[in-house]
This record gives structure tokens, sequence and C-alpha cells, in this order.
């Protein structure tokens, strides 16, 4: 099979799992590698397309976080290459990140609500390897009504809601 092109979702979920790694570049058995691997494999990025089911394979995710990570470090640290979505959404993150990491966000619970099993999904908290650079705050309660774990990015929007509302 001909490789894939990332969608720009993709590339912003990416992008919201590079900044979580603190910029890092991760392996691909890192578990959040994996579960968003899991998660992109499960969301509506390609639709009428016939993927396998493990597209894209974790080893691809740790490619593209790679390949944000080089750009974000101007060319000192990651996998060069890419598209040019890569550096464009690398740009605006660096000219509004709250902005980026709010939209990485909100995409990434829209798809684990509608499509993902987040219990397969780790997040980078989740794991011992990394954590995050922000301290999470008190449990928030969204407009929606739902209970969120109490993580909030950097500008203070929660990180994700859990199934549970735990």
């Amino acid at each position: 099979m001909a490789t894939m092109p990332w969608t720009a979702g993709e590339t912003l979920l990416a992008l919201g799992l590079a900044h979580d790694l603190e910029w890092t570049n991760p392996s691909k058995g890192t578990p959040a590698v994996v579960g968003l691997s899991r998660l992109l494999a499960q969301g509506p990025f390609h639709p009428g397309i016939s993927l396998p089911d493990n597209f894209p394979n974790p080893n691809a995710v740790k490619m593209k976080v790679s390949n944000l990570i080089w750009h974000y470090s101007g060319g000192e640290h990651g996998l060069k290459q890419g598209a040019a979505q890569d550096l464009a959404l690398v740009q605006l993150y660096r000219s509004d990140p709250a902005l980026v990491l709010s939209l990485a966000h909100d995409l990434r619970s829209l798809v684990e609500q509608s499509f993902g099993d987040a219990a397969l999904v780790p997040w980078p908290h989740e794991s011992s390897a990394h954590t995050r650079r922000s301290t999470p705050s008190t449990v928030i309660t969204p407009p929606c009504g739902s209970t969120h774990c109490g993580r909030v990015w950097p500008n203070g929007t929660p990180t994700h809601t859990t199934a549970s509302g735990l």
C-alpha cells in the first residue's frame, strides 16, 4: 500500500502529542504513541478508504511526531522531511500555542467520544515515562456537564474528558 498522506487533523493531534512529550523524540513503543496510533485508526480521517486496522501504525506516528519536532527545534532534533503542513502547523503553534493546543484538545476529545475506545488510548500523563510540565488544577465541569479529570493545558483548558467522568 502506498503511503497515505496525513490529514491536517491527524497532524494536529500529532503536534499535541509532541507538545505533551515536551518536544522530545518518542519511540514507537511509547504508550502515548501507541495510543494515538489506535485513536487515529478508529477516527474519521480517511472516509471511504479501506485502511489496514493498524493504520497509522505506531512507527508512522513516531515519525510524524519526529517531523514536527524537527521543525520545532529548527532542525536540531527530530526527523527531517515531513509535509509542508508540518512546518505551517509548527509556525502557528509558535505564534499562538494556546489556540493550537485548544484545537488539538477539542479534536481529540471529539474523536475519542465519537469513534475511540478511550480505555485503549493513553495520554502522556498516564505514562510513567513522561509527565506534563504543568501541574493539574482542580476538577472542572465544562458547559457540556461532563466531569473532567482535572488536567489542563497551560492556558487553563481541560486536556480531555474521560468516559467515566473521573
